[in-house]
């Protein structure tokens, strides 16, 4: 140890370095050891590398070991704002007023590309975004990203966020009919028929079924014994319940002795017993 003191421009170089590659520890040791604290300068420079970034937490213990405050012009902050709003990024937007205390002056055009950040990276489940951005901007988003989002739903099975997004909105889902069958197709090949209703329901358009899946589908509700599902599918297909499906039914349960199925059967689809089906019955109660 010499006892020589490394000369200022030493010293803000070493902070220049630490400040740049994020390492604040060594800041305070090195302040204490020389009495010389990083320029305003060099701090004002990285503070604005920083709040592009986004790395705030740098920026807050930055502050508090030197004391600097940053100091950007508003309009530069509002330049940031708005490239944080282009992005999505309005949690970041928050903290940035809250470091600054430059109150946010977004335009609408900045936000509703910040909405179509969610739609275009798929963030669904992101109701609680956009009621925190309406609340923060008092913009809504534009009606076409309302739809491309209820694309997102429908396509994702996500029925549940079609309701929460018009609540949140008041947009209602605009497809066209060939749109709408394109996804009930897709849900057939998925054989996602519970969808298939859910799309019914969201949309009033009736899908173009093949007889094949409506049977599939009563096929589902008969053996849930679910008679709300029977009266939905009726209502979706505008076809009743197939003769040919409950009666081949009829006749499993007896083979099976569910006598009470029948009873159920009947009351869930309104088919009676055909006459070769009763013949059945007789002859399999005859055995005893």
């Amino acid at each position: 140890m010499t006892g020589v003191k490394p000369s200022d421009s030493i010293v803000q170089k070493q902070y220049s370095i630490w400040i740049r590659e994020g390492v604040l520890d060594h800041i305070k040791k090195l302040q204490e050891m020389t009495g010389v604290k990083p320029s305003d300068s060099i701090v004002q420079k990285q503070y604005s590398i920083w709040i592009r970034e986004g790395e705030f937490y740098n920026i807050e213990e930055l502050h508090e070991l030197t004391g600097v405050k940053p100091n950007l012009s508003a309009g530069a902050i509002q330049k940031i704002y708005n490239l944080y709003a282009q992005k999505g990024f309005f949690d970041t937007i928050k903290t940035l007023h809250e470091l600054t205390g430059v109150k946010p002056n977004l335009s609408v055009s900045a936000i509703q590309r910040g909405y179509q950040a969610y739609a275009t990276h798929k963030m669904l489940g992101w109701s609680y975004e956009i009621k925190k951005i309406q609340e923060m901007t008092g913009v809504k988003p534009s009606d076409s990203i309302v739809q491309k989002w209820y694309r997102e739903c429908i396509q994702n099975d996500k029925f549940n966020d079609t309701k929460t997004l018009h609540e949140l909105t008041g947009v209602k889902p605009n497809l066209s009919a060939g749109a709408i069958q394109r996804e009930y197709q897709a849900y057939v090949r998925e054989k996602n028929f519970n969808a298939i209703k859910e799309l019914y329901k969201l949309t009033g358009v009736k899908p173009n079924l093949p007889e094949k899946i409506i049977e599939e589908l009563y096929v589902i509700d008969i053996k849930k014994n679910n008679a709300s599902g029977i009266k939905e599918l009726q209502i979706l297909t505008g076809i009743a319940p197939l003769e040919k499906i409950v009666q081949k039914w009829y006749r499993g349960y007896i083979q099976h002795e569910g006598f009470f199925g029948i009873k159920t059967l009947h009351e869930l689809t309104g088919v009676k017993p055909n006459n070769y089906t009763l013949r059945l019955l007789v002859k399999f109660l005859a055995k005893d």
